[in-house]
């Protein structure tokens, strides 16, 4: 008997409804008669597009309930730009360029003749995990509370609970704490920005929330959901699945309560060019001064001095320095490895970013490059082996930022190859391209940023 099965089913047909329905019988077939521990539903944005409203991806749940009529099974998923299964990637390159007009431009001109859509329904089967998933809602008004309702939600349903067995050590002695065991977790989180309100990503507001409850004994990856472009530095909200529902600005958090060894990698290729300083002012998303100098003049000087983008050009379009490969970075705690910080845009000569900022960080200016993109995920791959010393898997999911693509162009197309070539293993691997991700660095704590590459992978063996 297989430790972990794995279907995976896809369909490209128009209709939604459809095309769930196709997907889920497909992956059903995959496990058998096996009673999966977790559906999961990714839909790609063209229907997004075509189908706009919640009902419509009500039915599209209700008819995969009908595959998996078990309402045991946790269902869970959401909107995104594109995905990754069965060795290509589903993205629909002409619907992107118009939806999110400059955004992506660039990229349908490298890859015009790729026309990729799909929806994809994945299917867990396994003896030996347990799994929970919880949702917290309202991620626009208070992220953090979102973050602890999910992740208690899903602790709720299983039995092991790390914050109070954390506790427990704490009374007991120091001695304990050599068998603490981190709590594996995936999120999904919802990945919308709004230069317009001076807003990033509330992924970093999530996970303070996270960690509250659980005492930080997580280890997580995770990545955000997507919706539609609505211009320059505004992307709207994506749908998020959960069980029969669709919600909006919402976070789900989905544990593996396993005695199989899941391992965890992460890497982001940047390269630090130049030290640039400290935040002296700002809040939330903004920063105001870098070295008590207004932030939008130090940055766009720096910019220009590196790149053709001019200050003018900074101001309206901010982002087009992350389409260029370049990235603000801060360090970890673990100061050989350094974390992207993109710029989202500008506004009222505020420079707004995705990750949520505090005074006296320190900022580097970074760089991408095709090779050191690709070498990213290569060596986060390399880390799930290291993490727990096993070289064989039964399963893998990634998150990969979608502003890696364009960094590497067509290449982007080959992450799940890198990953089994560097796992040197034909397994499942499914992943999606993120809007903000999250991950770890060694035992570091959790960290949200951009331009990352995080991946788990489940092993075949007993911890």
């Amino acid at each position: 008997m297989a430790a972990v099965n794995i279907g995976i089913g896809i369909s490209q047909k128009d209709n939604l409804i459809e095309a769930a329905k196709e997907a889920a019988g497909k992956a059903k077939q995959e496990i058998g008669s096996k009673k999966p521990k977790l559906l999961m539903f990714f839909v790609e944005l063209s229907y997004v597009v075509r189908y706009p409203e919640k009902n419509n991806h009500e039915q599209a749940l209700a008819v995969i309930r009908e595959v998996f009529p078990d309402k045991d099974t946790p269902l869970v998923g959401g909107t995104v730009v594109g995905f990754f299964a069965k060795g290509k990637y589903y993205f629909n390159i002409e619907l992107a360029s118009k939806t999110t007009g400059v955004l992506l431009k660039p990229l349908s001109k490298i890859i015009k003749s790729l026309k990729f859509n799909g929806v994809c329904v994945l299917a867990l089967e396994s003896p030996l995990i347990k799994i929970g998933t919880g949702i917290g809602l309202n991620t626009d008004k208070d992220p953090k509370k979102a973050g602890f309702d999910s992740i208690k939600m899903a602790l709720d349903e299983l039995e092991w609970n790390p914050s109070l067995a954390y506790m427990s050590l704490l009374k007991r002695s120091e001695k304990g704490f050599e068998n603490i065991r981190y709590l594996d977790t995936l999120l999904l989180t919802s990945g919308d920005w709004d230069v317009s309100e001076q807003r990033g990503f509330h992924h970093a507001q999530i996970l303070e929330g996270i960690d509250l409850y659980t005492k930080k004994m997580t280890k997580i990856i995770g990545g955000g959901l997507a919706g539609q472009g609505k211009g320059p530095g505004i992307v709207e909200k994506p749908f998020v699945f959960f069980n029969n529902k669709v919600e909006q600005n919402a976070v789900i958090s989905i544990v593996f309560d396993s005695d199989l060894k899941i391992g965890y990698g992460v890497d982001t290729g940047i390269e630090n060019i130049e030290p640039i300083g400290i935040i002296t002012k700002g809040e939330n998303w903004t920063i105001e001064e870098i070295n008590k100098k207004p932030a939008f003049d130090v940055l766009s000087e720096l910019f220009k001095k590196y790149t053709d983008i001019s200050k003018e050009e900074f101001e309206k379009f901010g982002f087009k320095t992350w389409m260029k490969g370049w990235t603000l970075s801060f360090s970890d705690t673990d100061t050989d490895f350094y974390w992207p910080l993109v710029v989202l845009g500008v506004k009222d000569k505020k420079v707004i970013v995705g990750q949520t900022i505090k005074t006296g960080m320190g900022l580097n200016l970074a760089k991408l490059t095709k090779e050191t993109t690709q070498k990213a995920t290569q060596t986060a791959t390399k880390k799930i082996l290291k993490d727990i010393e096993e070289k064989k898997f039964h399963f893998a999911f990634f998150f990969s930022c979608g502003a890696r693509y364009y960094v590497l162009g067509t290449q982007y197309l080959k992450e799940a190859e890198a990953i089994k070539k560097t796992l040197g293993q034909d397994i499942p691997i499914f992943g999606i391209t993120a809007s903000g991700e999250q991950g770890f660095y060694k035992i570091g704590r959790n960290v949200s940023s951009n331009f990352i590459f995080s991946i788990m992978g489940i092993s075949d063996q007993l911890s």
